[in-house]
């Protein structure tokens, strides 16, 4: 099983990281917490991966409008709302791949959104494993 190098995005905690994990459809989807979908194919070729419903998650909203941005990050002029990642594509066979984009260059690019708060400035945190991240996101939960 290959680890691929991804770039995660947490509009929760609005922490942009750098992790490598193993290729696996339960890790992908754990990130994202549910069903993935590409959200967003970046010039090189990487992929934004989302929520597929993201938009639709109540739990990631402000209970008094659906609409918020809660929750909610932009990324080339499209918002997405929810926990992403970033991962490169081999173009020949289509295959998973570590991403070509680097941590700064996507924290450069990312906005995050609040309903009540300026937009801010991502922090950049690394962990050496997914379990790492996976744990700093169940302590950022609470």
């Amino acid at each position: 099983m290959s680890k691929l190098k991804l770039i995660t995005i947490n509009p929760f905690t609005r922490i942009v990281a750098e992790i490598e994990m193993h290729e696996t459809l339960h890790n992908f989807q754990e990130l994202v917490d549910g069903l993935i979908a590409v959200g967003l194919w970046l010039p090189n070729g990487d992929a934004l991966i989302i929520n597929d419903e993201g938009l639709l998650r109540n739990d990631w909203t402000s209970p008094t409008c659906l609409r918020s941005t809660t929750n909610s990050f932009s990324l080339h002029g499209y918002v997405f709302r929810g926990p992403a990642y970033i991962i490169g594509t081999d173009e020949q066979s289509g295959d998973s791949i570590s991403c070509l984009s680097t941590l700064k260059s996507i924290q450069e690019q990312i906005e995050f959104l609040w309903d009540d708060r300026e937009p801010g400035v991502p922090e950049l945190v690394s962990f050496e494993t997914a379990d790492e991240l996976f744990a700093a996101l169940e302590r950022n939960k609470q």
